[in-house]
């Protein structure tokens, strides 16, 4: 105590030899620097902390790469597939066709679900009461003259405020502009969905892959490169005949003269109706977002799962559209959601999310804000081909997926590690993240290493958005409002 005293007394003195803005300067940084470590003397430890069935002491154990992390680092193509493209593309007018696939990225970016009849009539209807209101005392509504206007106004607001979804055709040079502009990203998003599934459950490998609107059979490469060449079947279902010659000059190195590099791959213009021929994986990237209509939607899900025996992947764009699509084929899966179509009478097979959500209840970020729902994304770099002539060596893709697994949930080592919802916010001493927990719920703790360990903070700090945090007790990881304000204060 009397060397604190005499510590004090010398650093005062020295204080007083300063200049006076400087002497307040270093004043407020000295009361600072007491505050800061007495707050921190006074911070009650908690029993969350990294989960045990993590091995901590392990000689290979790095907290930059904990079990949960699930983000590849910049996914590139693999070097036979980026030369079959340099071949293919060596036939066309690349350089014509640059603001042609700008043009067609944006608009598949910017796409949205087809709007149903039942909402424009309840728009209309919408429209036209309004219009009502506003009129004159002396309007006769029932007059064919008044009754033919009106409906003209409430048309050209109609065009003026609703979506126009329209069919895109896939020709030649549209299916080039395609592989220009989307090949790449989408190999990213697949490959991650993919890769998910190889490093949580490692003793997994698919014989067969139904791919729904393959497109350039992008999940076909996807699928080599994580499995290692070991699929033994691959039925490609897509409606254009120029996507799939475009997908099979691919297969062949750029030639259609060579002979295919992966075997077995059968490419058809609808999904097989047989009862007896499942899959181990069945897949839709990019694709929903293509069908006219929601029965459509919902019908071609529903046939997904009936056709596959184990997973079914759905990826759509991270937009809030891409969102809701994903958040309805989950819905139906999991009974959520009321059924539609022809075979809205039979019963769907139980299953269980296998990723991203840890629960099987409603997504927390559509109940949060029903109006303005903030959708629930991943982000994964990518090297873009070298035709795109992009300056920047890595993109960023953002999608949202689910991957349903049939059965009942299982009792996994991390089935009840949350997921992270957004970017971990990195501060000094203390990091704030977003977490989508087993219950369903919602959480925002701040993660100290004081309070929750040198493990858990350091593992949370290395994280990114998409893992999963190792934790061992979620339930009592956010704290009361009182000691959060202390602990927020810890890292100042």
């Amino acid at each position: 105590m009397a060397a604190s005293c005499i510590k004090d007394m010398t650093y005062f003195s020295v204080l007083f030899s300063y200049p006076r803005l400087s002497r307040l300067k270093l004043f407020k940084k000295y009361i600072c620097n007491i505050n800061r470590y007495s707050t921190a003397v006074t911070v009650k430890k908690h029993q969350t902390t990294i989960d045990e069935n993590v091995d901590t002491n392990s000689s290979t154990f790095v907290h930059r790469k904990h079990p949960g992390v699930l983000k590849c680092h910049n996914v590139q193509l693999p070097v036979s597939l980026q030369e079959s493209i340099s071949v293919l593309l060596a036939k066309y007018p690349v350089h014509e066709l640059k603001d042609q696939t700008q043009f067609l990225v944006n608009y598949l970016a910017s796409r949205k679900r087809p709007v149903e009849d039942t909402e424009l009539r309840r728009h209309a209807i919408e429209l036209e009461n309004e219009l009502a209101t506003k009129s004159n005392s002396d309007y006769i509504p029932d007059r064919p003259k008044d009754i033919k206007k009106r409906k003209t106004i409430v048309m050209n607001k109609l065009k003026r405020s609703i979506y126009h979804w329209q069919t895109i055709t896939y020709n030649e040079m549209v299916s080039v502009a395609y592989l220009m502009g989307r090949f790449a990203g989408n190999y990213a998003a697949i490959y991650r969905a993919f890769n998910e599934i190889k490093q949580r459950e490692p003793d997994f490998c698919p014989e067969a892959i139904l791919d729904f609107g393959s497109g350039l059979c992008t999940s076909v490469w996807a699928a080599e490169a994580t499995w290692d060449n070991k699929v033994k079947e691959y039925m490609c279902i897509d409606i254009s005949k120029h996507m799939h010659a475009v997908a099979d000059a691919l297969l062949r190195e750029g030639d259609e003269n060579r002979e295919r590099t992966v075997q077995n791959v059968f490419q058809r213009h609808f999904i097989p109706l047989s009862p007896q021929q499942n899959y181990n994986i069945a897949i839709s990237a990019f694709s929903l977002l293509d069908l006219p209509t929601k029965s459509e939607r919902i019908s071609t899900v529903r046939r997904l799962w009936k056709k596959t025996d184990d997973f079914m992947v759905i990826i759509e764009n991270g937009s809030r559209e891409g969102f809701k699509t994903v958040n309805e084929a989950r819905d139906l899966i999991l009974g959520l959601a009321k059924p539609l179509g022809k075979d809205k009478e039979d019963d769907i097979e139980n299953g269980y999310v296998f990723a991203p959500c840890q629960h099987d209840l409603s997504c927390p970020k559509t109940t949060l804000n029903k109006e303005n729902i903030e959708p629930c994304n991943c982000v994964q770099e990518y090297k873009p081909i070298k035709e795109s002539k992009v300056k920047s060596n890595s993109l960023r893709q953002r999608f949202s997926y689910v991957i349903l697994r049939k059965k009942q949930r299982q009792n996994r080592a991390d089935g009840h590690w949350p997921r992270l919802v957004e970017p971990v916010i990195q501060r000094s001493r203390h990091v704030i993240c977003n977490l989508c927990c087993a219950n369903g719920q919602l959480q925002r703790p701040v993660i100290t290493k004081t309070k929750h360990g040198k493990d858990l903070y350091r593992c949370t700090r290395h994280s990114n958005q998409g893992d999963l945090l190792p934790i061992s007790h979620p339930d009592t990881l956010t704290d009361p409002p009182s000691e959060r304000e202390g602990q927020e204060f810890t890292g100042q």
